[in-house]
């Protein structure tokens, strides 16, 4: 090994425990170089070398691995942790998506069961609030179309009956009576109008 260092290659070779690294670094000292204490540079190479023992290399290298093998168990727990807590905030926001449209088709009984104490589910507690009041004022609005129905219905009636009975009067009444439109054409005439002009009172 020795003898390969000074001839100026480089390297890596393991001897015993130990992991050997080499590799010639040029003249250290210009040639004729004098320093007190040291003898005169030759301009000859040097080398570096640097030892390592394997078994310390070896639990560094194992300990990088269980490192990475860690670090992907982190990614993997917090992709799962991620994808649940995912889950968990858009299952509400899908509920209450889906109980929108069913209120927008006229289904106003729907509600929704978000338990919690967060954001989304006084979201949930509103959406229910909102729900009840549409409900209420939907059945208020049923009731009173169905009272106007019936009014409607009633006051035609009388109407009717007040049109029925007038009509009676009309045509049992001895006098007279013509109904004249603006081009001057009879369009009513009582029975004893028509006695009077001695023909029907249609066309005259």
């Amino acid at each position: 090994l020795l003898s390969r260092i000074l001839s100026g290659a480089s390297g890596t070779e393991v001897e015993g425990d130990w992991i050997i690294a080499y590799a010639p670094v040029g003249n250290a000292l210009p040639a004729g170089f004098q320093s007190p204490g040291y003898p005169v540079a030759d301009g000859t190479e040097w080398a570096v070398g640097l030892s390592y023992p394997r078994s310390q290399l070896l639990a560094s290298v194992f300990n990088l691995y269980i490192l990475y093998t860690f670090l992907g168990i982190s990614l993997l727990v917090a992709m799962v942790a991620g994808y649940r807590m995912s889950r968990h905030l858009l299952r509400p926001l899908s509920v209450l998506h889906r109980e929108t449209e069913e209120i927008a088709k006229g289904n106003l009984s729907q509600r929704v069961e978000i338990a919690g104490t967060d954001e989304i589910a006084d979201l949930g507690r509103s959406f229910n609030m909102m729900a009840r009041e549409l409900e209420h004022s939907h059945r208020s609005l049923a009731s009173r179309k169905e009272w106007l129905e019936t009014e409607v219905a009633a006051r035609t009636a009388a109407l009717e009956r007040q049109r029925q009975n007038l009509t009676a009067i009309i045509q049992h009444t001895a006098d007279g009576i013509l109904a004249l439109n603006a081009d001057g054409l009879i369009e009513l005439a009582n029975d004893a109008a028509e006695k009077m002009l001695g023909q029907s009172g249609a066309g005259v």
